[in-house]
């Protein structure tokens, strides 16, 4: 039998590595095992969670997904998470499911769960977390109850920790749920990378009158910090119903001029506009996000780019009432990989052009992603009036699902809030898209022209 301990072993080195000496969530990816006759064996197990116990000492953020692929049964996804406890040891929780198709004759699907516990008396503080050595907010006076305003005490942490050196996190740990008002995390940092954990629940306030000290519109923005990482199995909910009916909602979460950014394993609820935007960053991968709400509530994209180049966003899931993914004006090089859209307006470039501006957008590639019963699937849409180009754009590995207009190319755009004039200026652009799957016969619609009275 082929051991599994020293790949794994192996992928811990490389995450090290990856984090200069710091472990990182993202140091164990997908690889395959072969030569397993039958599932992992206990005492395998074990040594894994030996593995772990050692990682977890330089960072405890392992959330660990890997493929065995054995030669008589299924192939079987193996995931698995842990807990550290206050006197230093491990719990262990792995759950194995066996979900793809058979190696031969059919057989049933079959789930269990195995709990390996390495000590058996411990007060646990919680799902992957490390308070040691952090800038815990409930140290700078955060309640955690879900009512009172901790929106001061994420501020005096924040503070504290943009003037330490080294590699500082921000933990929000499990177990509470915090308020927050309006808050700006502003840079640069004095440490050439943050991390930010965030492990539970933070709320946005519940009523409009919450939101009137936003800058930028915003309830949670970092500006200026370079090399941010924002990771964790927690939830941010903008609880944006109130908005919905507004002519001007405020977005959840922004990024501005935040280079290098890492963001991954977050689940975003019911923002009252967009879920996240990138403004003006260069450099960032988003990665392993759940952003939810409901079809009908309006403009709230999962996420927004603008102004931003080198962007990888990949193996997330996003069902809103807007578009799962809007590129809009001035950004390059975006890679959109493994996204399953639905309910939602599809992936959209643009709209670009607003107000008679001048916008472009280049180099876009979405390559394996599926659009289940959404509006659209690809997007290009234009305003009239406007200037510049949209060029390089490439859809390719495209499964559609009861799509409406699985690809519109629209270059006559507008929202129907707006005195529309007929100056449409036509864009450059040139397209590849491949579709598969089922969707509605109108399978393309071009719209280049102004053919209303």
């Amino acid at each position: 039998m082929f051991s599994i301990v020293p790949l794994l072993k192996l992928k811990m080195e490389q995450g090290l590595r990856h984090g200069r000496g710091v472990w990182v969530m993202q140091g164990i990816s997908t690889f395959s095992i072969s030569n397993f006759s039958k599932p992992p064996t206990p005492s395998l197990l074990t040594s894994f969670t030996a593995m772990v116990a050692k990682a977890a000492k330089e960072r405890r953020g392992l959330n660990p997904r890997y493929l065995l692929q054995p030669l008589e049964i299924l192939p079987v996804e193996l995931t698995g998470t842990y807990e550290v406890c206050e006197d230093g040891s491990i719990n262990v929780d792995f759950k194995q499911i066996i979900q793809q198709r058979p190696l031969g004759k059919m057989r049933e699907l079959l789930t269990f769960v195995l709990i390996l516990s390495i000590s058996s008396t411990c007060l646990c503080r919680g799902l992957v977390e490390d308070t040691s050595g952090g800038f815990n907010v409930l140290d700078y006076g955060a309640v955690g109850d879900g009512q009172t305003d901790d929106s001061q005490a994420f501020s005096k942490a924040w503070t504290a920790l943009c003037q330490t050196k080294g590699t500082p996190q921000l933990i929000i740990p499990s177990g509470k749920k915090f308020l927050l008002m309006p808050v700006m995390f502003q840079g640069p940092c004095q440490s050439n990378s943050v991390q930010v954990q965030i492990l539970r629940t933070i709320l946005a306030p519940n009523s409009m009158d919450g939101w009137t000290n936003c800058s930028a519109n915003c309830w949670l923005r970092f500006s200026g910090v370079s090399n941010l990482i924002v990771s964790g199995s927690g939830t941010i909910d903008g609880r944006g119903s109130t908005w919905w009916n507004q002519v001007y909602n405020g977005q959840a979460l922004q990024f501005n001029y935040c280079n290098n950014l890492q963001l991954s394993g977050l689940t975003h609820l019911n923002s009252p506009k967009n879920h996240i935007s990138l403004t003006a960053c260069n450099g960032a991968s988003l990665s392993n996000l759940h952003l939810s709400a409901p079809a009908s509530s309006p403009n709230t994209d999962g996420i927004d780019i603008s102004s931003s180049t080198n962007i990888n966003i990949h193996d997330s899931n996003i069902a809103t009432g807007d578009d799962c993914i809007a590129i809009n004006g001035n950004s390059a090089h975006i890679n959109i990989t493994g996204i399953n859209c639905g309910p939602g307006h599809g992936i959209s470039v643009g709209s670009l052009g607003a107000n008679g501006a001048y916008a472009t957008v280049e180099e876009v590639y979405v390559n394996n992603c599926s659009f289940n019963r959404t509006l659209n699937g690809a997007r290009i849409k234009t305003w009239q009036g406007g200037s510049g180009y949209a060029r390089n754009i490439f859809f390719e590995q495209i499964t559609l699902v009861d799509v409406k207009n699985p690809i519109i190319v629209d270059q006559f755009y507008c929202n129907g809030k707006h005195d529309c004039k007929n100056e449409l200026q036509k864009r450059r652009g040139k397209y590849r898209m491949h579709h598969t799957g089922s969707a509605l016969p109108n399978w393309l619609t071009i719209d280049e022209c102004d053919n209303r009275k």
